[in-house]
């Protein structure tokens, strides 16, 4: 599909964001936000409805930036499919809005769904390399990964750390199990968008 596309026809990348977003990253999110493990490290028992809200949002916007970590790196590594990765990085939070929209969310609202999504991806991506950092003075295992693995090994915790005081306003502490659980649902959902790329 996207190599027989003519250079202007914006189709096979807003299926295959469309695909990766209905398909996988929100049915993994939703998934996740629904999990009895996850809810029980959240506290959600203590929390009220409004602040329930706030968490799936900030689970769906984890799982999108996911996705848009996994095209930056894996990009680079597929010759000449680069464009089209970078395309469907760029086209997939606007995708987002608009199945928002569609399911009937005022469009102020779905505008700043994707400015979130576009803050959480900056801040992650620039807690990466303070990441990457600790993890090279703390494991000789992480020195001798592939560039690829140390990536998104960073790229993960950044977002588990992120999320995860996002989710507590603040008050997560270092060593929290729901920073373990994000960290490992983060790193099976890149799994998942990584082995989507290679093989479409």
């Amino acid at each position: 599909m996207k190599r027989l596309r003519g250079p202007k026809d914006q189709r096979p990348i807003r299926a295959t964001a469309d695909y990766l977003l209905h398909k996988k990253l929100l049915p993994l999110g939703f998934k996740t936000f629904r999990d009895a493990t996850f809810r029980d490290l959240a506290h959600f028992e203590k929390l009220p409805v409004s602040e329930h809200d706030r968490i799936f949002n900030e689970i769906i916007v984890s799982a999108i930036c996911a996705a848009l970590f996994s095209f930056e790196r894996i990009k680079k590594e597929m010759k000449g499919e680069y464009h089209f990765w970078q395309e469907v990085q760029q086209v997939l939070p606007e995708r987002f809005k608009d199945s928002l929209v569609e399911l009937g969310v005022n469009d102020d609202n779905a505008k700043l769904m994707r400015q979130l999504i576009a803050m959480r991806y900056q801040e992650y991506e620039e807690f990466l390399p303070t990441i990457a950092a600790l993890h090279s003075a703390e494991s000789q295992a992480f020195k001798n990964f592939s560039s690829l693995l140390k990536y998104f090994g960073a790229a993960t915790h950044s977002m588990a750390i992120g999320t995860g005081q996002h989710i507590t306003r603040g008050e997560i502490q270092p060593g929290d199990p729901l920073i373990t659980y994000l960290n490992q649902w983060l790193t099976k959902l890149q799994s998942n968008v990584a082995m989507f790329m290679l093989k479409l």
